[in-house]
């Protein structure tokens, strides 16, 4: 069901890896500034199994994501008027920037979808808040790897369609027409038809994907960019730069690298310790580990996120700072203190130490007496 608004995105979003963010194009400042006007009434069915729908794109930074609800602004029905609506969402995923023609030609994946029930809207217009993971709702980009995966590329559609036969309520639209696309950095990767957020606001009828402006100029004679219209209210929630559970942050590169741990941390004087440094990022293929200003033998890099390495015999007792060192280009990271040698005992021979190991089973020899004389 969808509930009232939920303010303030903090609310929504749960998972620490994540960078809670919100996808909009529309301009609308909750000042009742809005417009909607029965997209569908008076056409045969009243909309039934016709669809409102936005086309969500992102930024290099905004990857891998995970989609985690919506914000929408419905129109229509209330004073008495019952305003119910059932609906379908659908997520769709498209490689590109996905629109009308990418939708007519059936080139997207279905992600997701859910039957909703769209209660409580005002003639005034009324806020609502769908939350995926309430709603049953889940994401998995890459079904052939464990777990639910995040989407790493590509754009997002999400279509909400009717279910009966009805025209409101229905998603409202800001009121300054369409807002510009930035410009592409390759004029290869123009394409006509995107200049501005146009080509984002799509609607579904009669077997046919249009632009929303297409569509109300062809069925009214409206034009959302002249008339008053403009975009769809409808936000997109989204856990940016989102982590699988249990996914190793170190597997991603990343410029930021940094150092935070080395495991096990202890080593014996004179003795060779096999270790693993570990950070929230793959390390640079060319990197140089030492403690202090001794090196270590590094065999592996990134071949399970993080660098493994041999901490040498020669290396004295006493605390050192880890430093991992790219050979490419003389940048550091440091983790203070990160690593201790302990001082071999003065005096203490190989035959000692061994049979101090060889009575280890003395204590269980003596718990099996114990027990066999309560026996």
């Amino acid at each position: 069901m969808l509930a009232p608004l939920l303010l303030g995105l903090g609310t929504l979003i749960n998972t620490a890896s994540a960078d809670p963010q919100q996808i909009r194009y529309d301009s609308y400042a909750d000042d009742g500034d809005m417009l909607y006007g029965g997209y569908f009434a008076g056409k045969e069915g009243l909309g039934k199994n016709s669809c409102m729908a936005q086309v969500y794109s992102f930024e290099p930074e905004h990857f891998p994501l995970m989609p985690t609800g919506m914000k929408l602004f419905w129109g229509g029905e209330g004073a008495g008027v019952t305003s119910e609506a059932l609906m379908t969402i659908y997520i769709d995923w498209y490689e590109g920037e996905a629109d009308a023609d990418t939708m007519q030609a059936g080139l997207y994946q279905r992600l997701e979808q859910q039957t909703i029930l769209v209660n409580g809207t005002d003639i005034e217009g009324t806020w609502q808040d769908l939350d995926f993971a309430q709603e049953g709702m889940t994401f998995d980009f890459e079904p052939d790897v464990e777990g639910d995966q995040p989407i790493t590329f590509g754009s997002l559609i999400v279509q909400i369609c009717y279910d009966n036969v009805q025209a409101l309520p229905e998603i409202a639209m800001d009121t300054n027409g369409f807002a510009d696309e930035p410009l592409p950095e390759n004029d290869d990767d123009f394409i006509v038809g995107h200049e501005t957020s146009q080509f984002r606001n799509l609607i579904y009828w009669n077997g046919l994907w249009e632009t929303l402006q297409d569509y109300l100029m062809a069925e009214f004679g409206f034009s959302a960019a002249t008339d008053g219209g403009g975009d769809f209210i409808m936000r997109l929630n989204i856990d940016a730069q989102y982590q699988a559970a249990g996914e190793n942050l170190g597997c991603q590169a990343s410029d930021d690298w940094n150092v935070t741990s080395i495991t096990p941390n202890v080593a014996m004087e004179g003795q060779i310790t096999g270790v693993n440094i570990g950070g929230d990022y793959n390390f640079p293929e060319r990197s140089k580990v030492t403690l202090g200003s001794y090196d270590l033998t590094v065999s592996r890099v990134n071949n399970d996120c993080g660098i493994e390495a041999d901490v040498t015999k020669d290396i004295p007792a006493g605390d050192y700072d880890v430093v991992v060192e790219d050979l490419s280009d003389g940048s550091q990271m440091t983790l203070e203190n990160g690593f201790t040698i302990e001082a071999a005992d003065e005096g203490c021979g190989c035959a000692t130490q061994g049979d101090s190991r060889a009575l280890w089973w003395l204590p269980l020899i003596a718990a099996g007496l114990i027990v066999r004389r309560r026996d």
